[in-house]
């Protein structure tokens, strides 16, 4: 009987310091988290800063992170217009992520975007916007494809274009056509 009582208050002793609970790691572990400031399901959102146009954005969740200069969207559709209302830029994706502090739009797990008034309209997985310089890129294993207005259709790798200029480039270009009109 003697035996088992040692060996009970050992177990438990054991079992009691294995099994301590690390508070101050714990509130250090959630204090690191980043957690949005605001979070909405099904709303409109819409950014401006300085000169540039507002792009107005609807999604199906929003969050808002003012810490990290982020703004979340799920599901979203954005446009973009000038100030006369000649539209820009716009389009959908899954997922949205604008940088606050930049401008700096990324667009991730399929879009769907149309500049220039129709002229042209870029599909893909993953995107990145500069609004402020109106510029576009894609990471280069990522295959994007750029139709225009007349028929054309190329895609490829490495994509990055100048919305301003109408000049896009792929750094490797792996089907397409261009129509031309005569």
């Amino acid at each position: 009987m003697k035996y088992r009582s040692v060996l009970f208050i050992v177990l438990l002793s054991l079992m009691l310091t294995a099994c301590t609970f690390q508070e101050e790691q714990a509130r250090q572990s959630v204090a690191e988290e980043s957690f949005p400031d605001i979070r909405l399901n099904s709303g409109f959102y819409q950014i401006s800063q300085g000169n540039n146009e507002m792009i107005k954005v609807e999604a199906a969740c929003i969050e808002i992170t003012k810490k990290d200069d982020l703004a979340e969207f799920i599901d979203a559709t954005f446009i973009q217009q000038d100030h006369e209302g000649t539209l820009l830029f716009e389009g959908n994706a899954r997922q949205l992520k604008i940088d606050t502090a930049s401008d700096t739009i990324s667009f991730s797990d399929g879009f769907t975007v149309t500049v220039n008034e129709g002229e042209f309209t870029i599909t893909g997985e993953a995107l990145t916007y500069d609004s402020r310089e109106r510029l576009l890129s894609s990471e280069d294993g990522e295959i994007t494809t750029l139709t225009d207005r007349k028929g054309g259709i190329l895609s490829g790798l490495g994509f990055s274009g100048d919305i301003d200029q109408r000049l896009f480039e792929f750094t490797t270009l792996k089907e397409g056509y261009i129509a031309y009109e005569e």
